[in-house]
Order: C-alpha cells, then sequence, then structure tokens
C-alpha cells in the first residue's frame, strides 16, 4: 500500500507529503490501529517506494511470462 501523486507534482510537495505521511505513521495510534489490521508502516522515502513498486513489477512481469497468462 502507499500514496502516490500525479506525474508532474514538485518533487518539495512529493518531500512534504512524504515527511507528514512518516510522522503519522510514527504516531502511536497510527500504529496501533494499523496493526489491528496485520500491517506495518513502513514510511520509507519517494525514491525507495518507487524502487519498490519498480522491483514488484519486474517480479509480476516474470511470473506473468513464465506461466503464459493472458487476460481474459
Amino acid at each position: 500500500m502507499g500514496l502516490l501523486a500525479p506525474k508532474g507534482v514538485p518533487a518539495d510537495i512529493i518531500q512534504l507529503l512524504a515527511d507528514e505521511v512518516r510522522t503519522i505513521l510514527n504516531e502511536e495510534k497510527t500504529k496501533e490501529a494499523l496493526n489491528l489490521q496485520g500491517i506495518e508502516g513502513v514510511g520509507n522515502s519517494p525514491k525507495e517506494f518507487a524502487a519498490f513498486l519498480r522491483a514488484d513489477l519486474q517480479r509480476t512481469y516474470k511470473i506473468i511470462k513464465e506461466n503464459n497468462i493472458t487476460p481474459d
């Protein structure tokens, strides 16, 4: 799960949002609420999240290709 923004949003706004989300994720009430749902808030940087998404897409594409999965 992550927070995404449209292409073209200025980097300083992206960083501000990331900082605010990280602050919220570090609040005890937020941690407790997420833990009840089996979620661990990570709060990584925008670059780290982008890298995670790219790696996840590559894994998914590999699985699709290896298993000849096609849309119905």
